[in-house]
């Protein structure tokens, strides 16, 4: 199925385009974009969605969900039959995942590069006990002289120019 979609799906060129095109005529009609893939207008921003992005906990419902609490993230299991049994039991937090210091700094920049407004250095200090810019020197240094990222107003963001192609820079700091 995917060869077929492949023929018809418009290129990167015509995509970054359209994407553009967008981002524009949301924000003409009064949105902000407050996350890589979301507008909203002000004060209206996905409470929800923003705990993903600040890393902060979120509960998994039902079968197949994921949740993230107290820095532990668990999964729910996927067979509506073995979830019901696990419910039954009281079986709460499912399946936790064990993720590595490493892990959890990855996903902290991910998640907090996806915000417009970027990462938060003071955050990742507190969370971490490590200094961003050390811990990541030489990369935040070619993306900031690239101008994919910019830094101001203590957070460091991604400039408007790398939002379309954010998964090939954000991957250099995994």
């Amino acid at each position: 199925p995917y060869s077929y979609w492949q023929k018809i799906l418009p290129d990167d060129v015509t995509t970054e385009k359209q994407y553009i095109a967008i981002c524009r005529g949301l924000e003409r009609a009064g949105f902000i974009q407050y996350e890589l893939s979301n507008f909203a207008l002000p004060g209206r921003e996905s409470r929800h969605n923003l705990h993903y992005w600040l890393v902060e906990d979120y509960i998994g419902l039902g079968a197949g969900a994921s949740g993230f609490i107290r820095r532990q993230r668990y999964k729910k299991p996927e067979d509506i039959e073995l979830w019901t049994h696990s419910v039954q039991r009281g079986d709460i937090l499912y399946e936790l995942e064990s993720e590595t210091k490493a892990q959890q700094k990855t996903d902290f920049i991910i998640m907090q590069f996806r915000l417009t407004r970027g990462l938060d250095p003071q955050a990742y200090k507190e969370r971490f006990g490590t200094d961003f810019v050390t811990d990541y020197h030489d990369t935040l240094e070619r993306f900031i002289a690239s101008g994919h990222i910019l830094p101001g107003n203590g957070f460091f963001q991604l400039a408007p120019k790398a939002r379309f192609v954010s998964n090939h820079i954000l991957q250099e700091f995994a």
